[in-house]
């Protein structure tokens, strides 16, 4: 276990009794646990809002988020882009701790980037029997060294003792380096402190709301605007400082809706290029000229949304 560079809690970084618990208990590690098997209703939403709508819009990243004025719902929009530039990258780093069958904590925020990106499985631990699938791959978990093995040893482990099963909780520090007072990793304040550096664009979304987002193709000389809230305009030349760049002319016969692109735009990347090579989305005010690729924009835009 190695320190942190900021550490807010007095609780202990790993629970006293975690070689009894793992003894006592069957848990166990599945890397690839299918997304369907969620129970979409239950993904810690109804701490943020009780709106029906705007946990449809949590729970499928829909773009719309950006104009909704919960404060508790602007901190999530402006910090889960951390999350997904992360998980696109480098895919899920810490797995998914189930709670029951159907539910995770903590783990939801990586469920719902996970369906963002297009994905269908999460890496999960949870106790055996959770796991009605028999055919899954999985590892027992016996030991401490079983946890480092999968998390890296960047954790804090604690043991929930006020559910129906006690439960393990594990929270994964290894990017963020924080831990808050609760004992959590501390990832919203790393994605502040990035989005802060920022000078030149603070509010990634104040910026297209107010220039729109520039749909950029050298294949035909569109020139067109859809007027509605979230503006969306064409051009053959990029006049804006975020577009998204069309590379495949196929892209230009399907009704997409670019902006479910937008927390794909982040503060440390300039150009992300989408795996299937069909499309690009460019920051010019990017802290860093950092070039992705491999990037999950067209699943993204052909994801499958679930609904309550």
């Amino acid at each position: 276990m190695t320190l942190l560079i900021e550490d807010l809690s007095g609780k202990d970084r790993i629970d006293g009794n975690i070689s009894e618990f793992l003894a006592s208990n069957e848990y166990c590690y599945v890397p690839n646990y299918p997304c369907k098997y969620f129970d979409t209703s239950d993904l810690g939403t109804k701490n943020w809002t009780s709106n029906l709508d705007d946990i449809n819009k949590i729970i499928n990243l829909d773009y719309q988020l950006i104009t909704t004025l919960n404060a508790k719902l602007q901190r999530f929009v402006v910090n889960i882009v951390d999350v997904i530039q992360s998980i696109d990258k480098w895919g899920i780093k810490a797995a998914l701790c189930l709670y029951t069958p159907i539910t995770a904590h903590p783990g939801n925020k990586r469920l719902i980037v996970s369906r963002y990106l297009g994905k269908s499985t999460v890496p999960v631990i949870g106790l055996k029997k959770f796991f009605v699938d028999s055919s899954l791959q999985m590892s027992k978990i016996e030991t401490i060294n079983d946890l480092y093995q999968i998390f890296g040893k960047e954790i804090s482990i604690n043991i929930r003792r006020d559910y129906e099963d006690n439960c393990l909780e594990v929270f994964y520090h290894g990017e963020s380096h924080m831990r808050d007072k609760d004992g959590m990793d501390n990832f919203t304040k790393k994605a502040s402190l990035i989005r802060y550096q920022n000078k030149i664009c603070p509010n990634i979304s104040d910026y297209l709301l107010q220039n729109g987002l520039e749909i950029v193709s050298r294949f035909n000389k569109i020139n067109k605007t859809e007027k509605n809230f979230y503006k969306t305009f064409y051009s053959s030349k990029p006049t804006n400082k975020l577009y998204i760049e069309i590379l495949d002319d196929t892209m230009l016969n399907n009704k997409f809706n670019y902006w479910e692109l937008f927390f794909h735009f982040d503060y440390e990347n300039r150009v992300k290029i989408c795996k299937t090579k069909k499309l690009k989305l460019v920051n010019t005010l990017s802290l860093k000229d950092n070039v992705i690729y491999n990037c999950s924009l067209y699943s993204t835009l052909t994801r499958q949304k679930v609904y309550l």
